[in-house]
């Protein structure tokens, strides 16, 4: 979950930026710059990726690529492991595990394209896993059990209404196979 005041800085800049307010300073040479306009290429030529695809892996990537810059000399020296410490790294610095999960596919390319080039280990992309993605994981969550009760509490009366009100609570928010609403 993103926090409201990295939300506001995104925004801000956003949209100085949009209305030519703000000045970037020059970002850092990207590690292994090369490798990645060649990835690029790669996307664009050899696989018929859409504009947009070949961006959105390019900017998970060149982060990885930063990153990794720091700590390996040449792509061939990269490991599965260093992969997954990135990875990890996403994942504590606030990106969810579908955003990571994004990510991952973007560097499984990555070195899918760099072992048909040779500069890193050819088995490598098929090594990297990110993080399980649930069916459901995304729907919302219903009201915790205290709440229920406090709901079922508030509803007054024991005429036949203020009953069926009671029961399509339970039934809405449990469903009949919890076995709440059994009578």
């Amino acid at each position: 979950m993103v926090t409201r005041p990295v939300f506001f800085l995104y925004a801000a800049k956003k949209w100085l930026r949009f209305h030519g307010c703000l000045k970037m300073p020059t970002p850092p040479p990207i590690a292994f710059a090369e490798n990645l306009d060649q990835f690029a290429r790669y996307m664009r030529e050899e696989q018929g990726l859409s504009p947009y695809s070949v961006a959105s892996h390019c900017s998970k990537t060149s982060v990885f690529l930063r990153w990794v810059g720091d700590r390996r000399r040449s792509l061939a020296t990269v490991r599965v492991e260093d992969v997954d410490d990135f990875l990890a790294h996403l994942g504590r610095n606030g990106w969810n595990r579908k955003s990571v999960s994004v990510a991952t596919q973007a560097l499984r390319a990555f070195f899918r394209c760099a072992g048909i080039r040779g500069w890193c280990a050819a088995s490598l992309a098929k090594s990297i896993e990110g993080p399980k993605i649930y069916k459901y994981e995304a729907l919302p969550e219903g009201p915790s059990w205290e709440e229920v009760q406090k709901l079922l509490r508030s509803v007054k009366g024991s005429n036949p209404p203020a009953l069926r009100a009671c029961r399509s609570t339970q039934t809405s928010t449990y469903g009949q196979s919890s076995g709440i609403t059994e009578t």
